[in-house]
């Protein structure tokens, strides 16, 4: 490394804390705080079951015990890691996902690893879940992701790699990349 780039590297990496630390970029964050007043109202708390939340335009934060309540009293289902910021090939908006794995034969829900593009949820029949931060502690979201699916699936969550996450009866069996990879239910 030259001395004139050893000199522009403190400057460049003065620059870019400056922008994290003003709110310009939220590196590793739910999102929760972009989020507009309106919004914010549209989020709510899971105060009881799961299965007792209507499928309206309402986000609700749900904790892993919750979920894995809500699992326990289903079949085969799919639940879907939603990655708000995802803006890739392999992305697949919720309404879509639920499509597929219904036409599989599974039931499905999604939970959201974070809050924005409340516009990407519209016309799921589900409700609409975002992991609680609150319960962990934790506003970033590999922490609480982590702890969440480590939770829900007894697996090491960084290494589960995948979206689509099958249980039965309440417990985990294994993760599938797209709708695509998904046998249909009963296959097996």
């Amino acid at each position: 490394m030259t001395n004139k780039r050893k000199m522009q590297l403190p400057i460049i990496m003065a620059i870019a804390m400056g922008i994290c630390s003003c709110g310009m970029i939220s590196i590793n964050q739910s999102g929760y705080a972009e989020l507009s007043e309106a919004e914010r109202a549209r989020v709510k708390e899971c105060t009881g079951a799961v299965s007792a939340l209507p499928a309206d335009s309402n986000v609700y934060r749900v904790t892993a015990a919750q979920m894995k309540e809500y699992l326990g009293g289903k079949g085969d289902v799919i639940l879907y890691e939603f990655t708000p910021w995802c803006d890739g090939d392999g992305c697949v908006v919720p309404q879509a996902a639920e499509e597929a794995c219904r036409r599989l034969g599974y039931a499905f829900c999604f939970v959201a690893i974070g809050y924005g593009h409340c516009d990407r949820l519209a016309g799921v029949e589900c409700p609409k879940l975002v992991i609680d931060t609150n319960a962990y502690g934790t506003e970033n979201f590999k922490k609480y992701c982590r702890q969440f699916f480590g939770e829900l699936t007894g697996k090491d969550w960084s290494k589960l790699q995948d979206s689509f996450h099958r249980f039965s009866g309440g417990h985990y069996v294994r993760s599938y990349t797209s709708p695509d990879s998904i046998p249909k239910a009963g296959a097996l």
